[in-house]
């Protein structure tokens, strides 16, 4: 006669006790069981969860389960145990997700799962549950669809056939397509049901993971008349097809190109002069070609205009972009960004050919050293400025206050105290009274709109308390001072004292300690909003969490890599 193993017999007489209802003599056999089984099998934790629950202890149960569906991830059996308890615990939703997370586990048996979980769901709906598309006026159904955004539509088509042959026949909320979330390829089938459902109404276009990219922009470009905006994430490189497929767009106002939608230099001018109705232009991975470009016609319309640079490309000059004829064509530019090149040493001015001009852009992620700031006599319309915050005084050094006179300025980002100084400084006040202590000088500056300044101090013979005494600084609600050892407690209590309008404050990579996060708490309770504080080591992590109980959002970190050595100042 074979041996049967000790805890196969003692399986069994639990099995047997079970039945018999001797639920606790089961306990006592299983227990036992698995005390001799370093690794118990399947039918022995569920048949000791099924025993916990006959007697009430539905923790324990769960254990079992848990331990069954952590040991066993392809076996169904721990999820309907799990699933089984907590309906009985009088949690369903956790019963669902638990069932949800089996199905997504791909486990052996699913349809006993999906069974079980469709079993479930349909337990909860109410009674007399009835489709809100069937109940509900068109008009109420088609705003409350109005919220949803492009990705979460689709994903109402699959929902019923009810629901599809309904949104299908809204063709409101296919005339902004959106896909920017895309994870898998598009195929370009789906674009064309997309503008037939729409009756060919499209307005705007985001495409990402789109096959047949050139054949979708000649559909679109082509069969919806009123289409004027789109947006390609990817596609890689753009070229002669592009500017043939956007001469039938004649409503075409906006035109934007992703990182991953690289083009030439020399096929800007095409592409301009083809969208002949077109304000906006981004185009973010410009590859330079080694010949200048050769810009033909006007550009009335285009109101915004951003030339990114391919990070990849060796060639940073802006010289092939021969900027100063270009913007001689715009007349009616507001906002023009350039990053990423390497400016010209000549020295343009943007007063005459751009009068409108409202934000100017020069950032570079990639650092260009100490190069001249290409323009000079900026416009007074100008209202944002941002420059390279790695670009030295030195670039600017031969220019004076009355080449940058900008008394609407509302935004600035710049490197040094010095060109922050330099360009928040009023030429006539300068003039008239020489020395900024002078109580005159403030009594008639003008009131200032500045609200933004972020300036990477990293030198600077100008002291940063000579720039935070600007009467320009007084109405400021946002500041960012970073990577400047000069900034300690005594410019922290200067700027509680002095900017009582501020909201967000960036002290980041500065010898600030606690008592600089006390004064500056203290002293702006009533507006302060957000701090930060990244790598700044003289700061105990005690300081920021006692300002995030002064209910202030605070970002607090440290890179250990730059760990500067000295002893650390604990706050107090």
């Amino acid at each position: 006669m074979p041996h049967i193993p000790p805890t196969i017999e003692l399986l069994e007489h639990a099995q047997l006790q079970y039945r018999r209802k001797e639920y606790v003599k089961a306990i006592d056999l299983l227990d036992l069981a698995i005390k001799h089984e370093p690794s118990p099998s399947v039918k022995l934790l569920d048949t000791r969860a099924a025993v916990h629950e006959k007697l009430g202890d539905h923790k324990l149960a769960l254990k079992d389960a848990r331990t069954c569906i952590r040991m066993f991830e392809k076996d169904p059996t721990g999820y309907l145990r799990a699933g089984k308890v907590l309906q009985i615990m009088q949690k369903t939703d956790v019963a669902l997700s638990i069932y949800k997370h089996g199905i997504s586990k791909k486990v052996n048996n699913i349809e006993l799962l999906q069974k079980m979980h469709d079993k479930l769901l349909l337990s909860l709906a109410p009674d007399k549950a009835a489709d809100p598309f069937a109940q509900l006026p068109i008009e109420i159904v088609e705003m409350i669809l109005s919220y949803l955004n492009f990705r979460q539509i689709v994903y109402c088509t699959r929902v019923s056939k009810q629901w599809k042959i309904f949104i299908d026949s809204l063709p409101g909320l296919w005339m902004n397509l959106d896909f920017s979330e895309a994870k898998k390829p598009v195929r370009s089938a789906f674009l064309s049901h997309c503008i037939n459902t729409s009756r060919r109404k499209v307005i705007s276009a985001t495409l990402k993971h789109v096959k047949d990219m050139e054949k979708v922009i000649k559909a679109l470009a082509r069969s919806c008349p009123e289409f004027n905006s789109l947006r390609i994430v990817d596609g890689g490189l753009q070229g002669e097809s592009l500017m043939h497929n956007l001469q039938s767009a004649t409503k075409l106002k906006k035109l934007t190109l992703g990182v991953s939608a690289v083009i030439s230099s020399m096929t800007l001018p095409g592409l301009l002069l083809g969208c002949e109705n077109l304000e906006e232009f981004e185009c973010r991975a410009i590859i330079p070609g080694s010949l200048n470009i050769h810009w033909k016609g006007e550009f009335p319309k285009l109101r915004r205009l951003k030339l990114i640079r391919n990070f990849q490309s060796p060639n940073r000059s802006m010289h092939i972009l021969r900027i100063g004829t270009l913007l001689a064509l715009t007349p009616n530019l507001q906002s023009l960004s350039l990053n990423d090149w390497a400016t010209p040493y000549d020295i343009l001015s943007l007063k005459e050919p751009l009068k409108q001009l409202i934000e100017l852009d020069m950032t570079s992620a990639v650092s260009s050293g100490p190069v001249p700031f290409p323009f000079r006599d900026l416009p007074q319309t100008l209202r944002v400025l941002r420059l390279d915050l790695d670009r030295t005084l030195s670039s600017v050094v031969m220019l004076s206050p009355k080449d940058f006179f900008l008394p609407n300025l509302e935004e600035l980002v710049c490197c040094s105290t010095d060109m922050a100084s330099l360009l928040l400084s009023d030429p006539e006040l300068i003039a008239k009274y020489p020395d900024p202590a002078d109580n005159r000088f403030f009594k008639h500056a003008n009131i200032s709109r500045l609200h933004t300044l972020h300036v990477q101090c990293t030198g600077g013979a100008q002291p940063v308390t000579s720039l935070l005494a600007l009467a320009r600084l007084e109405r400021l609600r946002s500041l960012r001072l970073t990577h400047n050892s000069n900034i300690n407690d005594d410019v922290a209590k200067h700027i509680a004292t002095t900017m009582k309008q501020l909201q967000d404050i960036d002290l980041s990579s500065t010898m600030i300690t606690g008592a600089s996060v006390r004064a500056l708490v203290d002293g702006l309770k009533l507006t302060l909003r957000t701090l930060k504080f990244v790598n700044v080591w003289h700061c105990s992590p005690d300081a920021p969490e006692w300002a995030r109980e002064q209910g202030v959002r605070v970002q607090y970190s440290q890179n250990a890599d730059i760990k500067p050595k000295g002893r650390k100042i604990r706050f107090e």
